[in-house]
């Protein structure tokens, strides 16, 4: 569990610095969607800094929730572009990517639910 937890993770990171830094550096086909979209570069650079800014925030554990739901919603916000651009592969990629962003920044560890209370292992409740 561990193992997946830190997977998660770094993967949401990881996506969302990749894809800020496109955004940033204006790749062709970050500027082609966005364009499509009717965007123009302001939002482009917006959902670039977003992006980076929500992928630290998921590095520090009392800013994950935030960083997490920031960096879904602009996954969601990507992957209904991309479908309305008919790149489909892409968009259910997005999708995906949104739910682990999802999942990396509501992930409990550690905690059971002991009558009615969060009691972590190795308290005296625990036990």
């Amino acid at each position: 569990m561990r193992f997946t937890r830190w997977l998660f993770r770094y993967l949401a990171v990881f996506a969302g610095l990749g894809a800020g830094f496109a955004k940033l550096i204006e790749m062709p086909g970050e500027v082609h969607l966005y364009g499509h979209a009717g965007l123009g570069q302001e939002v482009l650079y917006l959902f670039g800094a977003v992006q980076l800014g929500a992928a630290f925030l998921m590095l520090v554990a009392r800013t994950r929730a935030a960083g997490g739901v920031l960096l879904a919603a602009t996954f969601a916000v990507s992957a209904y572009l991309l479908i309305q651009d008919d790149q489909t592969g892409f968009g259910a990629m997005a999708v995906v990517l949104a739910g682990i962003s999802l999942m990396a920044a509501f992930w409990v560890r550690d905690l059971r639910l002991r009558g009615g209370t969060y009691v972590r292992p190795g308290s005296e409740i625990w036990r």
